[in-house]
């Protein structure tokens, strides 16, 4: 460490840890013209330059010396900044030796005596935030030298004007202890003359140490918080406010990203704290996950955010992130123009913490580069509504009654608690819902088996299309597990409470070109791909070591397809369901054979696609559905669906 002399004016440096015990002021103040530079210090001496700049030093000087202090340090001209590692060195260790200084004189030349040093532009600058915070005592003059006061005499305007607690600035409360976020915020809306040195005025701040890196921009910034998370594990870090630029970007790109209005509560979890770090590919982090919208999850963050409307009301901030279709990778988005959401109560049943990757920066590779139209954003993640419909469109529920085919869709019973539109057969979910979108409950019809009843639509927690198909048996497979359940558990199949589709108990087996059913059930789960959604034949057993009676229709078969396809300019999933005699049985209404000959659509009939999942649940007990729950009537009154269709929650 380089000083200088206040008697002498001469340079003298200091190794290591011989300045800690050392008394020496130091010198905050804005640069102006002709600022001494170290150079011109050894060419001359501070004795003989004649730059405006060196009525500061020695006015600096007699300050110390009417402190009974021997050294000052000035940061025009005790660093030699020709030298890169020197600079490096010093940028690196400048809020210690803040912070050790015996007193920091803090010069405000546009302020006049009796002003408010609090209207200062020293409080716009990046550098002077640390040579705020750091020193123990920092003394205030105005342009004249004249005393304004100190920091704490001050604390409360210096408060008001720069959102640091008064309790800082009086030298009773920890920085480091407070969260990450609060502590951004305080750097809001400050500069500097290279934008490099936003990030490097920041370090001692958050206890951290980087290599400088002149002409990498704002590069630096985000270097900066990747070294804040190697070292700290607090979530408040992801929250700032997007703006038009910073679009698909985990890490904000200036503090100005951190609003001041905003208080925090750091949030440990129950279980202990977990680690995250950044990897190749992107933020590695255990996080709980709330499906929230199409691919795209509310991601709770380990902090609490105070109400606006009430202060002592605290709430849980979550990242939406969306996860890639093509990978397990998220990225951060926008839902809504809303940069993050808040947990419910009545949300948590339907979370699951995962080991998950988050992309840094998505906005470079994105093919829906972002758009500006004055104050417009057009980008893919802003029109996330707009482009992709959450729910299902309804296309054809077909029955086969040997002589053709017809869409039974209209005579169906539609029961769901989301947006329904019967002319485009469209069912959209609400975001922030997951699990069951709809119950199609089917008509009376001779084509159908009598073992079928109702169909329910929805997804799961990887938001993959699930089909569950409720059928009725006339054998023991029920009575089986009468007494393991009560009647309201059982009946509760129909209600449109959210029902969880991740719950797997058993297997069925894909054949060549059917499912096989490997145990009794009293319905069908059907999962499809999230990206190539599904596409199966439910039919009888084409092995004869399999028995029929073992199987809720013999004599018919099903087809069920999810596809996701273009529908009045967004993508949707398409729902068909075919239901058709097996060829060589008999035709209930008409009481003939039929041929496969007289089974049409065969883009309907399909066999199982490679990448769809076929699961069967078991029986599970379940709660009583609360009396707000909208409950299915079918319009059969079926003692058997009310015995055996459960409820999947």
């Amino acid at each position: 460490m380089r000083l200088i002399n206040v008697q002498t004016l001469a340079f003298e440096e200091f190794e290591g840890d011989a300045t800690t015990d050392l008394k020496y002021g130091i010198l905050s103040h804005r640069w102006r013209e002709e600022e001494v530079t170290y150079h011109d210090a050894i060419s001359t001496g501070l004795h003989d330059i004649q730059k405006k700049g060196i009525a500061k030093i020695k006015q600096v000087c007699k300050l110390a010396l009417l402190s009974d202090l021997q050294y000052v340090w000035v940061d025009t001209c005790c660093i030699d900044k020709a030298s890169s590692a020197e600079l490096s060195e010093a940028i690196n260790s400048m809020f210690r030796w803040y912070q050790q200084a015996h007193t920091c004189f803090a010069y405000l030349d546009d302020i006049d005596l009796g002003g408010a040093p609090e209207l200062s532009m020293w409080f716009s600058r990046a550098w002077t935030l640390q040579e705020l915070i750091a020193p123990q005592h920092v003394l205030f003059s105005d342009k004249d030298w004249e005393p304004l006061g100190s920091k704490a005499d001050l604390a409360d305007g210096i408060s008001a004007r720069t959102a640091i607690p008064r309790d800082v600035l009086k030298n009773k409360l920890n920085i480091y202890s407070l969260p990450v976020a609060q502590r951004m915020s305080w750097a809001r809306r400050r500069s500097a003359r290279r934008v490099e040195d936003i990030a490097y005025s920041l370090l001692g701040i958050f206890d951290v140490n980087m290599p400088l890196l002149y002409g990498e921009g704002s590069k630096a910034f985000r270097r900066l918080q990747e070294e804040i998370i190697k070292q700290n594990n607090d979530h408040t870090i992801f929250v700032w406010t997007t703006r038009a630029n910073s679009i698909g970007r985990l890490l904000a790109p200036s503090p100005d990203s951190f609003p001041s209005n905003r208080v925090f509560h750091l949030r440990p979890s129950r279980k202990g704290a977990t680690p995250f770090s950044i990897t190749n590919l992107g933020l590695s982090i255990i996080l709980p996950l709330l499906p929230w919208h199409s691919n795209t999850y509310l991601a709770l963050l380990d902090c609490e955010l105070a109400s606006f409307e009430t202060a002592d009301t605290w709430r849980q901030p979550g990242l939406f992130l969306r996860r890639s279709r093509h990978s397990d990778l998220f990225e951060k988005v926008n839902f809504l123009s809303k940069d993050y959401g808040f947990l419910h109560e009545f949300d948590t049943n339907r979370i699951k913490t995962r080991d998950i990757h988050i992309a840094l920066d998505t906005t470079a590779t994105r093919k829906d580069s972002t758009k500006l139209s004055g104050n417009t954003t057009t980008t893919y993640l802003r029109t996330l509504l707009n482009e992709e419909l959450y729910g299902f469109v309804l296309r054809s529920v077909e029955v086969h009654d040997g002589q053709g085919i017809q869409d039974i869709l209209s005579e169906c019973l539609i029961s769901t608690k989301h947006k329904w539109d019967e002319s485009d057969r469209t069912i959209e979910m609400l975001p922030g819902t997951a699990g069951d979108a709809v119950i199609v409950t089917l008509p009376e019809h001779p084509a159908i088996p009598s073992g079928i009843s109702a169909v329910k639509l929805g997804f799961d927690f990887d938001f993959r299309p699930c089909c569950i198909i409720g059928v009725v048996r006339n054998d023991r497979s029920v009575d089986d597990h009468r007494d393991e359940h009560s009647p309201q558990a059982i009946d509760s199949w129909g209600t449109l409470a959210a029902i969880d589709l991740d719950k797997e108990r058993g297997w069925l087996g894909l054949g060549d070109d059917h499912v096989i059913p490997l145990s009794k059930q009293s319905y069908w789960l059907l999962k499809g791909d999230a990206l190539l959604g599904l596409s199966v034949l439910l039919g009888p057993p084409t092995n004869a070591n399999q028995k029929t009676r073992d199987y809720c229709f013999a004599e018919h078969q099903i087809s069920v397809r999810l596809t996701r396809e273009p529908h009045r300019g967004k993508i949707a999933w398409m729902f068909d369901l075919q239901i058709s005699p097996c060829p060589g049985t008999f035709c209930s209404s008409h009481k003939r054979q039929v041929d496969e000959d007289t089974l049409s659509a065969p883009e309907i009939v399909v066999s199982p696609a490679p990448h769809s999942m076929v699961v069967m649940n078991d029986w599970e007990s379940q709660p009583e559905p609360s009396s707000s729950s909208k409950i299915l009537r079918s319009k059969r009154s079926n003692l058997n669906m009310q015995r055996l269709i459960r409820y999947l929650t």
